[in-house]
Protein backbone atom coordinates (compact mmCIF):
# COMPACT_ATOMS: atom_id res chain seq x y z
CA UNK A 1 0.00 0.00 0.00
CA UNK A 2 1.52 3.28 -1.00
CA UNK A 3 2.55 6.13 1.50
CA UNK A 4 0.03 8.95 2.38
CA UNK A 5 0.93 12.05 3.20
CA UNK A 6 -1.13 15.43 4.17
CA UNK A 7 -1.61 18.10 1.74
CA UNK A 8 -0.36 21.32 3.33
CA UNK A 9 -3.46 23.21 1.80
CA UNK A 10 -6.45 21.37 2.18
CA UNK A 11 -5.17 18.90 5.03
CA UNK A 12 -6.34 16.07 2.20
CA UNK A 13 -4.49 12.81 2.48
CA UNK A 14 -2.46 12.15 -0.46
CA UNK A 15 0.18 9.53 -2.42
CA UNK A 16 3.86 11.01 -0.66
CA UNK A 17 4.99 10.81 -4.13
CA UNK A 18 2.12 12.79 -5.98
CA UNK A 19 3.34 16.41 -6.85
CA UNK A 20 -0.03 17.43 -6.90
CA UNK A 21 -3.24 17.66 -4.29
CA UNK A 22 -5.93 15.68 -6.09
CA UNK A 23 -8.37 17.66 -4.03
CA UNK A 24 -7.08 21.09 -4.26
CA UNK A 25 -4.98 20.90 -7.24
CA UNK A 26 -2.44 22.30 -5.49
CA UNK A 27 1.77 22.15 -6.23
CA UNK A 28 2.51 20.28 -3.00
CA UNK A 29 6.08 19.85 -4.62
CA UNK A 30 8.54 22.39 -6.72
CA UNK A 31 6.39 23.03 -10.36
CA UNK A 32 8.25 21.14 -13.14
CA UNK A 33 9.79 24.11 -15.64
CA UNK A 34 8.58 24.13 -18.62
CA UNK A 35 9.68 23.55 -22.10
CA UNK A 36 12.18 25.18 -24.33
CA UNK A 37 10.10 27.05 -26.92
CA UNK A 38 10.76 24.93 -30.32
CA UNK A 39 11.82 27.27 -33.39
CA UNK A 40 11.26 26.64 -36.23
CA UNK A 41 13.83 27.04 -38.75
CA UNK A 42 14.34 30.08 -41.14
CA UNK A 43 13.22 29.06 -44.64
CA UNK A 44 16.38 29.16 -46.99
CA UNK A 45 16.04 32.42 -49.68
CA UNK A 46 15.54 30.45 -53.00
CA UNK A 47 17.64 31.92 -55.89
CA UNK A 48 15.25 32.61 -59.01
CA UNK A 49 17.21 31.21 -62.37
CA UNK A 50 15.89 35.01 -63.69
CA UNK A 51 18.18 36.28 -60.71
CA UNK A 52 21.14 34.67 -61.58
CA UNK A 53 21.12 35.34 -65.35
CA UNK A 54 20.51 39.21 -64.18
CA UNK A 55 23.17 39.59 -61.69
CA UNK A 56 26.06 37.28 -63.92
CA UNK A 57 25.04 40.36 -66.47
CA UNK A 58 25.64 43.45 -64.52
CA UNK A 59 28.54 43.00 -62.64
CA UNK A 60 31.01 42.78 -65.99
CA UNK A 61 29.21 45.54 -67.32
CA UNK A 62 29.66 47.52 -63.89
CA UNK A 63 33.48 46.82 -63.94
CA UNK A 64 33.73 48.19 -68.09
CA UNK A 65 31.68 51.37 -66.24
CA UNK A 66 34.49 51.63 -64.26
CA UNK A 67 37.53 51.26 -66.02
CA UNK A 68 36.45 53.46 -68.88
CA UNK A 69 35.58 56.17 -66.44
CA UNK A 70 39.13 55.63 -64.80
CA UNK A 71 40.52 56.14 -68.87
CA UNK A 72 38.66 59.17 -69.72
CA UNK A 73 39.98 61.23 -66.18
CA UNK A 74 43.51 59.66 -67.18
CA UNK A 75 42.94 61.05 -70.55
CA UNK A 76 41.46 64.24 -69.05
CA UNK A 77 44.72 65.26 -66.86
CA UNK A 78 46.87 64.47 -69.31
CA UNK A 79 45.63 66.77 -71.56
CA UNK A 80 45.63 69.67 -68.96
CA UNK A 81 49.07 68.88 -68.06
CA UNK A 82 50.54 68.61 -71.86
CA UNK A 83 50.93 73.20 -71.75
CA UNK A 84 52.94 73.02 -68.88
CA UNK A 85 55.25 69.46 -70.17
CA UNK A 86 55.76 71.49 -73.74
CA UNK A 87 56.14 75.17 -73.00
CA UNK A 88 59.60 76.79 -72.76
CA UNK A 89 60.04 79.10 -69.96
CA UNK A 90 61.27 82.99 -71.87
CA UNK A 91 64.41 83.50 -71.89
CA UNK A 92 65.71 86.51 -69.92
CA UNK A 93 68.14 89.34 -70.99
CA UNK A 94 71.71 88.54 -69.62
CA UNK A 95 72.36 91.44 -67.12
CA UNK A 96 75.43 94.15 -68.36
CA UNK A 97 78.70 93.89 -66.76
CA UNK A 98 78.74 96.27 -63.91
CA UNK A 99 81.53 98.48 -65.08
CA UNK A 100 81.29 100.59 -68.37
CA UNK A 101 85.15 102.00 -69.38
CA UNK A 102 84.51 105.26 -70.96
CA UNK A 103 87.22 107.41 -73.18
CA UNK A 104 90.76 106.81 -72.14
CA UNK A 105 94.52 107.51 -73.26
CA UNK A 106 98.16 105.88 -72.44
CA UNK A 107 100.54 109.56 -72.51
CA UNK A 108 104.66 109.86 -71.79
CA UNK A 109 104.60 112.72 -69.36
CA UNK A 110 107.09 115.62 -69.88
CA UNK A 111 110.54 114.55 -69.02
CA UNK A 112 110.07 111.05 -69.75
CA UNK A 113 110.47 109.60 -66.86
CA UNK A 114 106.63 108.41 -66.24
CA UNK A 115 103.55 107.55 -68.05
CA UNK A 116 99.98 108.12 -66.99
CA UNK A 117 96.89 106.29 -68.67
CA UNK A 118 93.74 108.37 -67.84
CA UNK A 119 90.18 107.62 -68.65
CA UNK A 120 86.44 107.86 -67.34
CA UNK A 121 84.47 104.52 -65.79
CA UNK A 122 80.85 104.37 -65.19
CA UNK A 123 79.16 102.22 -62.19
CA UNK A 124 75.72 100.93 -64.54
CA UNK A 125 75.16 98.59 -62.22
CA UNK A 126 72.17 98.85 -59.76
CA UNK A 127 74.40 99.38 -56.32
CA UNK A 128 77.29 101.28 -54.93
CA UNK A 129 80.37 99.74 -55.65
CA UNK A 130 83.21 100.71 -52.93
CA UNK A 131 87.36 100.82 -53.18
CA UNK A 132 86.91 100.52 -57.24
CA UNK A 133 90.72 100.01 -58.47
CA UNK A 134 91.48 100.59 -62.53
CA UNK A 135 94.65 98.11 -63.06
CA UNK A 136 96.78 98.75 -66.13
CA UNK A 137 98.76 96.29 -68.05
CA UNK A 138 101.79 97.49 -69.65
CA UNK A 139 102.93 95.16 -72.51
CA UNK A 140 106.30 95.22 -75.53
CA UNK A 141 105.85 94.73 -78.77
CA UNK A 142 105.16 91.45 -79.00
CA UNK A 143 102.91 91.50 -76.48
CA UNK A 144 104.96 90.70 -73.40
CA UNK A 145 104.74 91.83 -69.66
CA UNK A 146 106.21 94.72 -68.35
CA UNK A 147 105.06 96.08 -65.77
CA UNK A 148 101.56 96.81 -63.86
CA UNK A 149 100.13 99.36 -61.87
CA UNK A 150 96.69 100.66 -60.09
CA UNK A 151 95.39 103.77 -59.07
CA UNK A 152 91.97 104.39 -57.59
CA UNK A 153 88.95 105.79 -59.28
CA UNK A 154 88.69 109.17 -58.07
CA UNK A 155 84.53 108.97 -56.91
CA UNK A 156 84.77 105.94 -53.69
CA UNK A 157 81.99 105.07 -53.86
CA UNK A 158 81.01 105.00 -56.96
CA UNK A 159 76.98 105.62 -57.07
CA UNK A 160 74.76 103.92 -59.46
CA UNK A 161 75.10 105.70 -62.66
CA UNK A 162 77.82 107.78 -61.53
CA UNK A 163 80.90 108.49 -63.67
CA UNK A 164 83.72 108.87 -62.69
CA UNK A 165 87.39 110.44 -63.80
CA UNK A 166 90.97 107.69 -63.09
CA UNK A 167 94.06 107.85 -63.45
CA UNK A 168 97.23 105.54 -63.27
CA UNK A 169 100.89 106.15 -63.34
CA UNK A 170 103.90 104.64 -63.69
CA UNK A 171 107.28 104.72 -64.07
CA UNK A 172 108.41 105.05 -67.29
CA UNK A 173 110.15 101.93 -69.67
CA UNK A 174 111.25 102.33 -73.19
CA UNK A 175 110.02 99.05 -73.41
CA UNK A 176 106.24 99.69 -73.06
CA UNK A 177 104.64 99.87 -76.17
CA UNK A 178 101.09 99.24 -75.14
CA UNK A 179 98.46 99.61 -71.97
CA UNK A 180 95.62 97.37 -71.10
CA UNK A 181 92.99 98.41 -68.75
CA UNK A 182 90.99 96.63 -66.01
CA UNK A 183 89.05 97.18 -62.90
CA UNK A 184 88.94 95.60 -59.41
CA UNK A 185 88.18 96.16 -55.72
CA UNK A 186 90.68 97.04 -53.17
CA UNK A 187 89.81 93.69 -51.32
CA UNK A 188 88.23 92.02 -53.50
CA UNK A 189 88.35 90.23 -57.12
CA UNK A 190 88.43 92.05 -60.55
CA UNK A 191 85.27 93.41 -61.66
CA UNK A 192 83.56 92.84 -65.06
CA UNK A 193 83.40 95.77 -67.49
CA UNK A 194 82.72 96.59 -71.55
CA UNK A 195 83.95 99.34 -73.66
CA UNK A 196 81.92 102.42 -74.68
CA UNK A 197 82.00 102.83 -78.47
CA UNK A 198 85.34 104.92 -79.53
CA UNK A 199 85.52 107.60 -81.70
CA UNK A 200 88.32 107.28 -84.40
CA UNK A 201 91.64 108.35 -83.31
CA UNK A 202 94.29 110.79 -84.74
CA UNK A 203 97.67 108.48 -85.70
CA UNK A 204 100.14 108.32 -83.07
CA UNK A 205 102.72 110.99 -82.13
CA UNK A 206 105.91 110.55 -80.48
CA UNK A 207 104.41 111.86 -77.20
CA UNK A 208 101.60 109.31 -77.64
CA UNK A 209 101.60 105.14 -77.20
CA UNK A 210 98.77 102.78 -77.63
CA UNK A 211 95.98 102.13 -75.78
CA UNK A 212 94.05 98.70 -75.97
Amino acid sequence: MAELVTCPFCKGEIDADAAKCRYCGEWVKAKPAPPPPVVPPKPKPQTSGCTLVLALFLVPLAGVMILASIRQSTSSTTARRAPFATSAPAPTAPAPPPLLLGSWAFNILSGGSYVEVAGTVTNQSGRSLEHVQAVVTFKDKSGGFVTTDTGMVEYDPLLPGQTSPWKVMARHNPAMETAHVGFKTMFGGSLDFEKAPEPPRPPPSKSNRKAK
